[in-house]
């Protein structure tokens, strides 16, 4: 596919300004081009599994671990380390350490990034950033 690809966007323009085919003729029209290139491009990559869905826990996921690495560096247990879906908590690189995360986020069946989740946990890692700030200004001013 991605053959097919280079060959209508760099060959077959090249060979119509050699010379060898009719210069004004339009062999593949940008109709054509979009549906090669959504062909190529666009079906593989959800062939292969990545969804919006897939997306949307991605985002869940990524505050969960953001907020985690500020709760568990500054509460000197390590660095964030893992999610456990399953008592909705994340653990430290300790281990001896966990730390629940904010109600709601989590239902009987662990995680399930709705929006209402992503909302709580947008929250939930402000407030964290807003705790990290505040001990970094409280560090600057003691030195």
């Amino acid at each position: 596919m991605r053959l097919v690809l280079f060959i209508m966007t760099v060959i077959i323009p090249t060979t119509v300004q050699g010379g060898l085919l009719q210069p004004n003729r339009c062999y593949f029209s940008n109709k054509m081009r979009l549906v090669l290139f959504i062909m190529t491009v666009i079906i593989p990559t959800t062939v292969q599994g990545v969804s919006l869905e897939e997306i949307k826990e991605g985002r869940c996921l990524n505050l969960v671990r953001e907020g985690g690495r500020i709760i568990c560096i500054l509460g000197g247990h390590g660095d964030y380390d893992s999610f456990n879906a399953g008592n909705c908590s994340l653990v430290c690189t300790d281990k001896s350490f966990s730390a629940t995360l904010p109600k709601g986020v989590c239902g009987n069946v662990g995680m399930k990034c709705d929006p209402d989740v992503t909302k709580t946990l947008e929250s939930w890692k402000q407030k964290l950033d807003e705790w990290l700030d505040g001990v970094k200004k409280m560090a600057c001013s003691c030195s």
